[in-house]
């Protein structure tokens, strides 16, 4: 399977981190300059991911004019701040700075902290990582030469320390003699920065955390890192998937030039969170087993094909042995090439007004998700949407059902406007640009309360309508049951069990009647 920037960077988060994914929520984007970690209600950590702006791009405080020039930098500076967050979610634990803190100013407390945490990361790393660490301090060393601040700071900061016997390398070895921080050993340390602000460093590296950092320059132009090691293999590997990445992304056009005309504010790629993804396999496993029990993979065969022993499991057959309990039932049919291709665009409604069903609206798109890939290994296409005041491409029909697919759908979240038709009258100009599947389905997982702007019933229904006269099957899953004229074929959602059973059966009844 093709590797992805979100495979890489989740690969080297959670190895430095050392917890499963379920544990921390990590995630990357375009719309932060910096990296954010938050502990509530679990670890959350988000970083930056370079942002394309003309013919520049924009990283952490710094532009870079020649992305061929410059990519080992962005690079660098991106798997810098993977590994330092990483580090931070593995070993940092801002509560037990909480007795310490009382009394004092917020900001002054804030900045020593992050100092002693930033110091305790360089010692982890260097136990554990000493090839990131390298790396790291080479971005730290250029960027403050780069910066041009006065090295007196850190100089009288290391004399004074060191005349008291207490200097930076003393705390140094302090933390790095402890596996767990043991607060009252350096809160003399605490104090003493806490009475010495201009002490602290007065430059803050790229990969780190800025809290109300307004002074920083967000244009910082020449910076160049030479990766070494493992560090550097890893960058060329992320340049790779990157620009595979980037051609796809110019797809986004396409699905603007689409939405032209509709009412939704933006078309855009989901977010992602593959640990909540994660949770949602985790409690659909049953609903999982069962549709894996049922279909393996379906097949569309003009003629009817003969049974043997082993092969294709026939899907409606499939269905008769387990409503029947009769194993006697024969389920599989020759494994010959399938004749016919079928094309599915779902799509997910993550409106507000699906707050009170949305949980099992996800793991119906999850087994959905699951039902695509296993139906169309054979030749088929599928796609995954959401939509609410904006179109979300969570899987273009390119895209693998990868890792940051998965991830994507975890991290759909529900509110905003309910636009159902000019999502429909999506998914049929994407359908349409296929001229070669002869089958073509749109499944429609809402509640059917379509709202956001006048006669917009009307407009739900003449969309419906528009599917119809293009050949395309639309299945509403949750949709009531006044709308069911309009739609191919509707399915409740009161038992998700049943649901998926349901939507079984209905596929193969929709493909046995269009052969």
């Amino acid at each position: 399977m093709k590797r992805t920037l979100f495979d890489i960077s989740n690969e080297v988060f959670f190895q430095i981190a050392q917890s499963d994914v379920e544990e921390i929520n990590f995630r990357s984007s375009e719309k932060i300059e910096y990296p954010i970690i938050e502990w509530t209600p679990k670890c959350r950590v988000t970083v930056p991911k370079p942002r394309k702006e003309s013919s520049n791009y924009f990283f952490e405080g710094c532009v870079f004019e020649n992305y061929d020039d410059d990519y080992e930098t962005i690079w660098s500076l991106y798997l810098a701040t993977v590994s330092h967050m990483a580090t931070h979610a593995k070993i940092s634990n801002y509560s037990i700075y909480e007795k310490w803190v009382k009394n004092k100013t917020s900001e002054r407390c804030q900045k020593v902290i992050d100092f002693v945490e930033d110091l305790r990361v360089e010692e982890y790393l260097r136990k554990n990582f000493p090839d990131v660490l390298e790396n790291i301090l080479l971005i730290k060393t250029t960027f403050e030469n780069l910066k041009n601040e006065d090295s007196k700071n850190e100089n009288k900061f290391n004399l004074f320390y060191v005349k008291k016997s207490s200097g930076i390398q003393d705390l140094r070895e302090k933390l790095a003699g402890m596996d767990d921080l043991e607060i009252d050993k350096i809160i003399p340390y605490l104090n003493f920065l806490y009475n010495n602000q201009d002490l602290l460093p007065k430059v803050t590296p790229p990969y780190c955390v800025r809290r109300n950092d307004s002074s920083q320059n967000h244009s910082l132009k020449g910076l160049r890192i030479k990766p070494v090691g493992e560090f550097a293999r890893k960058v060329a590997e992320i340049d790779d998937v990157w620009l595979k990445e980037k051609r796809k992304g110019e797809k986004l056009t396409e699905y603007q030039d689409f939405a032209e005309d509709s009412h939704f504010d933006e078309v855009m790629v989901g977010t992602e969170n593959l640990a909540e993804f994660s949770r949602l396999t985790d409690e659909s496993a049953g609903l999982l087993q069962r549709l894996r029990t049922s279909i393996r993979t379906l097949s569309n065969i003009v003629d009817t094909p003969s049974t043997e022993e082993s092969g294709l499991i026939d899907m409606q057959l499939a269905i008769q042995r387990e409503a029947s309990k009769k194993p006697e039932i024969e389920i599989f049919e020759q494994d010959v090439p399938r004749k016919e291709s079928e094309n599915w665009v779902v799509i997910i409604d993550a409106s507000a007004s699906m707050i009170s069903k949305f949980e099992e609206m996800k793991k119906m798109a999850l087994c959905l998700s699951e039902a695509a890939e296993e139906i169309n290994q054979s030749g088929g296409k599928w796609g995954l949407y959401s939509f609410n005041n904006n179109f979300l491409i969570v899987k273009d029909h390119v895209d693998g059902y990868n890792e940051q697919v998965k991830a994507r759908i975890g991290g759909m979240e529900n509110k905003g406007l309910s636009l159902i038709p000019d999502a429909i009258e999506m998914g049929i100009k994407i359908l349409k640009r296929d001229k070669e599947s002869t089958h073509k389905y749109i499944i429609l997982i809402s509640d059917g309360q379509a709202f956001g702007y006048h006669n917009i019933e009307d407009h739900f229904k003449k969309s419906l309508l528009n599917a119809k006269r293009n050949s395309i099957n639309v299945v509403g899953i949750g949709v009531p049951k006044s709308m069911s004229r309009y739609f191919s074929i509707t399915i409740n959602t009161d038992d998700p069990k049943k649901t998926v059973d349901k939507f079984m059966s209905a596929y193969s009844y929709l493909t046995q009647t269009m052969k």
